[in-house]
This record gives structure tokens, C-alpha cells and sequence, in this order.
């Protein structure tokens, strides 16, 4: 294992359903797994100073989480996720505006942990809709740049991200994860002519970006990696699930399984099957949280 901490940037929130809630957001689910599993973490967020932070500050007392990075703000709520059904079973969201987690400010514990040994950090997409979070997430970035491995999980979320955000994001990365519909979207974006498959997608991420890393997932049709200087990707198929209750946090599941190989220097294949493995065991529990800490024993 590399030493270090892994910083972890991003949205904690409440997905609101109509029968009542469930604690995640992205990095958060990516934080508490790698946190499970033995690794370091320092988890940059920001709740708000209300009954739903509490309850996250609850969770993560707990599940002994380190809070150090996360800050309380007194004017913004915590982040909640409206999510409604529709009667033929489809289902549409509403990330709530100028929540908390929009609000998160650079400070001097976050320098200081730049300044000391940092093993990798990881970002997604969403945590950059607003100014501030945006301004703070970038100086991290560039503190860090050259430093440590840089894990970006796209998870792109409409309308919350451009051409200009995409285009800075993947500058600062060596570590891409997506999904197959998002690597098209890429392409729609940056107007890629003549990439019509994934691999030419790829290829061409490659001469625009210094990713070393690209991992692709396809739900049930598995997933790849595509590592650069290879000439043909590393393919894995899909774990299925036994049994199956909901698919809530597999790609948060994925990614962090993902970091944790990466930290290990575990060989291609083993990091895409302990990925998929541990996505799909994810999706045999109900939420993206698993509540036994026991769950993460069978981690080779």
C-alpha cells in the first residue's frame, strides 16, 4: 500500500425518496469504502449546520470516519437529492441547489495535508457546479498536480457541467473512470469527428490529456482498461449480483475497489475483477453504504 491519505473532494448528500432517505453522494461513497478498507483518508466536504448533518456527523462517529476535512456551514443546508417515480416505475431527480457541499472553502488544514504525504486524490464532475467549491477543488489540484496520482470520476451529472470544466478536469488527471455513455457525450462535447467506438474515443483522449489510466464500464457487458502504451485493453465481464436489491453506489463501489488496486500496484487484471466483484456485491445490498463492516473481509 502506498503511504499517505487519499483526498477525497466532493458532495455528501441525502437521497430523498418517497418512502425516506439514504446518506451518499459520490465521494463520499468512494471515501467511506476506502476508509473500510484500510486506507487513509482525508474527506474534503461540507454539511450543513442542521438535523441532516448531524445525522452525518452521527454516521461517521459511528463508522470511526475522520471528519477533519469537513466543514459545518451556518447559512447553507445539507445536500439532498429529490427523487421522484413516475407510475410506469421510471424515476427523475432533483439535485437541490446552493447546498452546502457548493460552498466548500480553501483552508490551511487543506494545505497542510497537501504539504505532507498524499498517496492520491480523486474529484468528480458534480462538486465543481458552483464558484466556490470550484476555486477550492482547482487549488487543490494544482498543489497536487505531479505530486500524486490524480483519480477523476466523471459522473456526469446535466445540467452541472460544460466544455470549459471537462476540458480543465481532464488536464489535471492521470486516472479517468466512465461509462460508456459518457465517453460518448465526451465526444458530442469536444466535437471528436470520426470517434464512433470506444476505443477511438480513447485514442483520442490520449492525444488530447495526460491520462495514463482509463477505466470504461458497460454495465452487464463488464468493463475495460485501457492503459496507455498498451496496445489492447484489459476486458473483465460483469459480476452478477446474488441476489440483486438495487444498483445505488456500484460505480462509487467500482472506483474506489479501483483505488485501492491501483494503491496495492495490483496487476491489470485483478484490479478490474476486484472491481466488478465488489460493485456487484454492492448491488446484493439495499443502498450504497454497506452497514457490517465485515462486508469488506472478503477483500483479497
Amino acid at each position: 500500500m502506498e503511504n499517505g491519505k487519499v483526498i477525497v473532494f466532493g458532495e455528501v448528500l441525502f437521497d430523498i425518496f418517497p418512502d425516506g432517505k439514504r446518506l451518499g453522494g459520490a465521494p463520499f461513497n468512494f471515501a467511506i469504502h476506502l476508509h473500510q478498507l484500510g486506507v487513509p483518508v482525508y474527506f474534503v466536504s461540507r454539511i450543513g449546520d442542521d438535523s441532516l448533518g448531524s445525522e452525518i456527523r452521527n454516521f461517521t462517529i459511528k463508522n470511526e470516519f475522520p471528519l477533519d476535512g469537513v466543514q459545518v456551514d451556518r447559512q447553507h443546508s445539507t445536500g439532498e437529492v429529490r427523487i421522484r417515480f413516475s407510475k410506469n416505475g421510471c424515476h427523475s431527480f432533483e439535485i437541490l441547489p446552493h447546498r452546502a457541499w457548493d460552498y466548500i472553502e480553501w483552508n490551511t488544514d487543506i494545505d497542510a495535508i497537501l504539504n505532507g504525504r498524499v498517496s492520491m486524490v480523486y474529484f468528480g464532475t458534480l462538486s465543481q457546479r458552483q464558484e466556490t467549491s470550484r476555486q477550492c477543488l482547482l487549488r487543490i489540484l494544482k498543489q497536487a498536480s505531479g505530486k500524486a496520482p490524480i483519480f477523476m470520476d466523471l459522473n456526469l451529472r446535466p445540467p452541472f457541467y460544460h466544455r470549459d470544466l471537462l476540458d480543465r478536469s481532464l488536464n489535471y488527471c492521470n486516472i479517468l473512470k466512465a461509462n460508456e455513455e459518457e465517453m460518448f457525450e465526451l465526444k458530442e462535447i469536444f466535437h471528436w469527428r470520426g470517434s464512433r467506438v470506444v476505443p477511438a474515443i480513447v485514442q483520442r483522449i490520449w492525444e488530447e490529456y495526460p491520462i495514463e489510466y482509463l477505466f470504461v464500464t458497460k454495465g452487464k457487458n463488464g468493463s475495460a482498461l485501457y492503459r496507455r502504451g498498451k496496445r489492447t485493453p484489459c476486458v473483465q465481464e460483469s459480476k452478477e449480483p446474488e441476489p440483486f436489491r438495487d444498483s445505488v453506489g456500484a460505480g462509487d463501489a467500482f472506483s474506489a475497489m479501483l483505488a485501492f488496486g491501483l494503491l496495492n500496484h495490483w496487476k491489470d487484471q485483478k484490479v478490474l475483477a476486484e472491481a466488478s466483484l465488489f460493485a456487484s456485491r454492492v448491488c446484493s445490498i439495499t443502498g450504497a453504504i454497506p452497514e457490517n463492516r465485515e462486508f469488506y473481509q472478503r477483500v483479497s
